[in-house]
């Protein structure tokens, strides 16, 4: 059956169906949709979908799913997703994921992740973080970690740190510090 007009259905082939107008829906093969316009959706395959416009979902594959437009998410795969723009989330790999822009994370691989820009974290490699910025951490190597700025930490090995700045510590070795400025320790 064909009905013609704004907002009117067409059917071709048992089950399938096409609907015309601005922000209406287009059904092509059985349990499969279109819907165009702003924010509409698209459909290809058994419960796939795709929403075309800003802020809009598109879904390949059977339970994944993809989001155009700015801070927007795009997903491949089971549980693995993407969101492109500053600030947006990118995720590729079971478990693993992206975050560009300011302060936003970027994870590769199990339990590793990545933060850039001013105090934000980077990690890489298993329980191994940095962090860029005033008075923000760096560590590289299991349990060492480095901090940069005024009045920072820097650690080097086990057990083995520095502070720069005033008033701040630093201590070479195990048991080892030393503090600068008045009323200040050295060891």
């Amino acid at each position: 059956w064909l009905l013609a007009g704004k907002g009117n259905w067409l059917l071709a082939g048992e089950g399938n169906w096409l609907f015309a107008g601005e922000g209406n829906w287009f059904l092509a093969g059985k349990g499969n949709w279109l819907l165009a316009g702003k924010r509409n959706w698209l459909l290809a395959g058994k419960r796939n979908w795709l929403l075309a416009g800003e802020g809009n979902w598109l879904l390949a594959r059977k339970g994944n799913w993809l989001l155009a437009g700015k801070e927007n998410w795009l997903l491949a795969g089971k549980r693995n997703w993407l969101l492109a723009g500053e600030g947006n989330w990118l995720l590729a790999g079971k478990g693993n994921w992206l975050l560009a822009g300011k302060g936003n994370w970027l994870l590769a691989g199990k339990r590793n992740w990545l933060l850039a820009g001013e105090g934000n974290w980077l990690l890489a490699g298993k329980g191994n973080w940095l962090l860029a910025g005033k008075g923000n951490w760096l560590l590289a190597e299991k349990g060492n970690w480095l901090l940069a700025g005024k009045g920072n930490w820097f650690l080097a090995g086990k057990g083995n740190w520095s502070l720069a700045g005033k008033g701040n510590w630093l201590l070479a070795g195990e048991g080892n510090w030393f503090l600068a400025g008045k009323g200040n320790w050295l060891l």
